[in-house]
């Protein structure tokens, strides 16, 4: 997986998983985080990032920096 839409996480949030999950295994070297609270997509949005996501990126990632509208997180071990 080179790169992913942050979609699934707020349109399909009972694929949320299987994401999870997938960026598990695949483990991209970095992540790209352009979830924004105040950036409305549908009706049923989520307010915060999901709590599996955030531990994804407290176990596997460090923060870079933010540019622009978007958090990076780089993999701990490359």
């Amino acid at each position: 997986m080179r790169d992913f839409l942050d979609w699934p996480l707020r349109m399909r949030p009972a694929e949320i998983a299987g994401l999870i999950e997938e960026l598990r295994v695949v483990r991209p070297l970095f992540i790209v985080d352009t979830f924004s609270a105040d950036c409305r997509y549908t009706v049923t949005d989520i307010d915060t990032r999901p709590d599996a996501f955030l531990a994804l990126l407290d176990e596997q990632y460090e923060y870079v920096g933010t540019m622009h509208f978007a958090d990076v997180y780089r993999r701990l071990d490359p």
